[in-house]
């Protein structure tokens, strides 16, 4: 048995039962039904609505990484880059085409300063090219992930409490 607050918990019901209990509206959190409902309807959108919404986007991510990557601002600044030059979405061959190469042997410059270590952790691909690619993680990347792949999983009948297995890297 493990202690819950002043009472004791028989050692049949372990946390994971208890998680289980907790309604899945509040288990998964505000943030990623939110997601999951814009994916149900951006699914939907036309080609126009599609471009402007990537352009937006992207500039947003490109400007963020700028802002707030050293290895990204390094990068962008060689090419002559400043944040809002992206104005349309041809605009991204522009951009420095960065290598998987780069990113391992340079990877504490690719780790945003705008996100506490303490908030971080840290992933890494399969490695199925040989060599895992290191990466972090936060709370707001694990909810965007999951509603993307719930989303998509749906598509071809996954519900919750479905069986499930996922292979991935370490």
């Amino acid at each position: 048995m493990w202690p819950v607050g002043n009472y004791r918990l028989p050692s049949s019901l372990s946390q994971e039962t208890l998680y289980r209990w907790i309604p899945l509206r509040w288990r998964m959190g505000r943030e990623y039904w939110q997601l999951r409902s814009f994916l149900d309807s951006a699914q939907w959108w036309d080609k126009e609505r599609i471009e402007a919404w990537q352009l937006e986007k992207m500039r947003a991510i490109v400007d963020y990484a700028f802002n707030h990557v050293p290895g990204y601002h390094q990068l962008y600044q060689e090419v002559g880059y400043r944040p809002g030059d992206l104005r349309t979405l041809a605009d991204v061959k522009s951009l420095p085409f960065i290598t998987r190469a780069l990113i391992q042997e340079n990877n504490e410059a690719f780790i945003s300063n705008a996100i506490p270590a303490w908030q971080r952790y840290h992933e890494t691909t399969g490695g199925s090219s040989g060599t895992p690619l290191g990466f972090f993680k936060n709370k707001t990347s694990l909810i965007a992930e999951n509603a993307f792949i719930h989303s998509h999983w749906g598509w071809v009948g996954w519900r919750f409490g479905s069986r499930t297995v996922v292979l991935r890297g370490r």
